[in-house]
């Protein structure tokens, strides 16, 4: 059996936000070839010593070169991750977490590459992988089209635009019944990333059955494009979900 080295240093703690205050702790993995390779809440133990974590590598190094053709090459070392909290193996139909300790070798691999900013961190590009046989990407999410893309808004420039046009406060119900009023970051249909907030206009509840109501929202939305700052606003979004009461 062949033995590969890798090396793990401990790299960073930051506060990430996933609509509430979480750990996330990023590392930096050495392969056998002196390359290194940051990787966002990887869990510390034996499961780095998987003979699997080479496949997960040839993965990353896969996604890399997708990413760097497409995005701007200071804003991706900097401002790009790979989240193993969020990335997963597939084997049988089961979905497991990148960094567990696994005895067979996984058919498909889905990578989630996250966008950190200072205290705050988005999932936004998923790219997945067939590595029954030969390493390839089937699939991607997030990636522009264009080359040398960057996200030029940054989460605090949004949150003053957000101020400014008043779609920051949020009332009880929203906080009880729905995440309007939180700041998100979006890929489109049309090839951009855009910060995206929704401000409730009014809420109708409907009868309740068992444990659960219907409720529909009438809100507007605030787009900023995340690469030239062009701010978008959309009145009367109506949309459908349920209430489950406890």
């Amino acid at each position: 059996m062949k033995y590969q080295l890798f090396i793990i240093i401990n790299l960073i703690f930051i506060q990430v936000f996933f609509g509430q205050n979480e750990s996330g702790k990023a590392e930096i993995i050495i392969d056998e070839n002196g390359k290194e390779h940051r990787i966002l809440n990887f869990e510390n133990g034996k499961e780095k010593q998987s003979e699997y974590l080479n496949l997960l590598l040839e993965c990353k190094k896969k996604a890399d070169s997708l990413l760097i053709t497409h995005f701007e090459h200071y804003f991706l070392k900097n401002k790009l991750i790979l989240n193993a909290k969020n990335s997963n193996w597939f084997i049988k139909g089961h979905r497991i977490r990148i960094d567990s300790l696994i005895t067979q070798k996984p058919k498909e691999v889905e990578l989630t590459y996250s966008y950190v900013d200072n205290n705050h961190i988005f999932d936004i590009i998923e790219i997945g992988f067939d590595c029954e046989n030969i390493v390839k990407i089937t699939f991607t999410n997030g990636v522009p089209k264009t080359s040398n893309y960057e996200i030029k808004i940054d989460y605090d420039n949004a949150s003053k635009i957000v101020k400014k046009k008043k779609f920051n406060k949020k009332t009880e119900e929203q906080l009880k019944f729905s995440n309007m009023g939180t700041l998100s970051l979006e890929y489109t249909e049309e090839d951009v990333y855009r910060w995206e907030i929704h401000k409730k206009i009014k809420q109708k509840i409907g009868k309740q059955v068992g444990s659960c109501s219907s409720v529909t929202i009438h809100s507007k939305a605030l787009f900023i494009n995340a690469e030239t700052g062009e701010i978008t606003i959309k009145k009367n979004i109506k949309s459908r979900g349920n209430i489950h009461w406890y």
